[in-house]
């Protein structure tokens, strides 16, 4: 990941504690994936240790918002969580649908058999 051109990672630091500890460890990282058009944040990791305190994940948005917008990309892919905070930043929330197809049905025969059996 860190080799491939098209992978942003994205370290957030507490000013304080980095002017303190030039080895301290970032309070959240993000692994974001870019193309021409599109930039996608893929996995966000953070401390809660400092979530209250510093707003970690709000502020991991805003620098995520930040970059695609310094990228000039046309687009960002957001997931499907945390709509109202994602929605300060400028996400819009599009309807999605998804469908699966079971290759197996065991599991879902039997719990539609312990539903009935629980009603009885």
């Amino acid at each position: 990941m860190f080799d491939h051109t098209n992978w942003d990672l994205i370290f957030l630091y507490i000013k304080d504690h980095l002017e303190q500890d030039k080895h301290a460890m970032p309070v959240a990282v993000g692994m974001c994936y870019r193309n021409t058009d599109t930039y996608t944040p893929f996995i966000l990791g953070m401390s809660y240790t400092h979530q209250k305190s510093h707003n970690i994940y709000k502020q991991m948005l805003f620098q995520t918002v930040a970059r695609a917008k310094s990228l000039n990309v046309k687009s960002m892919n957001f997931g499907f969580g945390a709509s109202e905070v994602k929605s300060r930043v400028g996400a819009e929330a599009i309807p999605t649908c998804a469908y699966i197809q079971l290759s197996e049905h065991f599991n879902q025969e039997e719990l539609a058999n312990i539903t009935v059996a629980r009603k009885l």
